[in-house]
């Protein structure tokens, strides 16, 4: 039994097929899709360390954007449609465009109220995604995608505010911050 997380790439699929691993009886494949982690009660974390080199050094994007979106869908899923969803950055705006085709793919007519409109029943409300009768009621109101090469310091926070990481790094001690003459010597 093979299992890959999230998913066995095109990539390797290839590989065990041309090594005749797929073939094989006893061999059984299967994804293992374990994406988002939670880290905090409003926090998600995909945990791609790979993501920048695949992605810019590599030339392959495709499969972390897919990755991304597919959890975007999932969080929908959970959380409800997001009525607002904005992209900064190329890898960000395919993340978005995947993101969108994947829930059109996923939309039944059938399984809408309205008959494909939104909740106003305009023909430009939900732009034929509506909302289901299975769906939950949105908890998220809008969604920011970004293009990590947009921000990459934020990342090397690791806590959530500047303050936190002079107190994590140095020590705030009443107030204070003490460091020493190499820290601020230019």
């Amino acid at each position: 039994r093979l299992i890959f997380m999230p998913h066995c790439s095109a990539l390797c699929e290839r590989i065990l097929a041309d090594e005749g691993v797929l073939l094989m009886d006893c061999v059984d494949v299967h994804p293992c899709p374990v994406d988002l982690v939670p880290l905090d009660s409003d926090l998600l974390s995909m945990e791609m360390p790979d993501a920048i080199r695949v992605s810019d050094v590599e030339g392959v994007p495709s499969e972390c954007v897919t990755a991304v979106a597919r959890s975007l869908v999932k969080v929908q899923d959970a959380a409800g449609a997001v009525g607002r969803v904005q992209s900064l950055g190329v890898l960000g705006e395919s993340v978005v465009g995947r993101m969108m085709g994947m829930r059109v793919q996923e939309y039944d007519p059938k399984d809408d109220d309205l008959g494909g409109f939104g909740a106003e029943g305009g023909a430009d409300a939900g732009a034929g995604i509506g909302p289901g009768r299975n769906a939950p009621a949105p908890e998220i109101d809008a969604m920011l995608v970004f293009d990590r090469k947009v921000d990459m310091v934020t990342p090397m926070m690791t806590p959530l505010t500047y303050e936190g990481l002079l107190d994590e790094v140095l020590g705030i001690e009443c107030g204070f911050v003490k460091v020493g003459a190499s820290v601020v010597d230019t």
